[in-house]
């Protein structure tokens, strides 16, 4: 599969990564949302339940993360690609590395110059984050 950064399957995955986050502000939460692909497919999707779970480490990418090691029965995901709403926090950029997910793709959001907030936002093309996972003697 080509990674170019016009890639309409990459765009797909964005946007579903920026519906999650809209369907988490629907739900009292911050507007963020993470899918891990795998080969292709879906594996695991999530929003950002920091503020309902009472949970600092609820963001979306590192709930995608952790649904995705349940999913494949591994820590270690060298085969993934996470999907997320907008550039991740050190933690979650920390978790992806982690995880050894050696791709992340971003949306570039454009907002209408009468948006108020992300579920007006157009996304424009996507950003491609290549990641050097760690050595296989190193922890995590």
């Amino acid at each position: 599969m080509s990674h170019s950064l016009t890639d309409d399957t990459d765009k797909t995955f964005l946007q579903q990564a920026v519906q999650l986050a809209m369907e988490s502000v629907e739900k009292g939460g911050a507007p963020f949302g993470a899918l891990v692909v795998h080969n292709g497919k879906v594996i695991a999707r999530a929003g950002n339940r920091a503020k309902q779970d009472c949970d600092p480490t609820a963001h979306a990418e590192v709930a995608a993360i952790r649904m995705a090691g349940k999913m494949l029965g591994n820590a270690h995901m060298p085969q993934a690609t996470l999907y997320a709403s907008c550039e991740p926090c050190p933690m979650c950029l920390a978790a992806t590395h982690w995880a050894r997910i050696p791709r992340m793709c971003l949306p570039r959001l454009r907002k209408l110059q009468t948006a108020p907030a992300l579920p007006t936002a157009i996304l424009q093309s996507s950003s491609t984050v290549r990641l050097t996972p760690p050595g296989p003697n190193s922890w995590g």
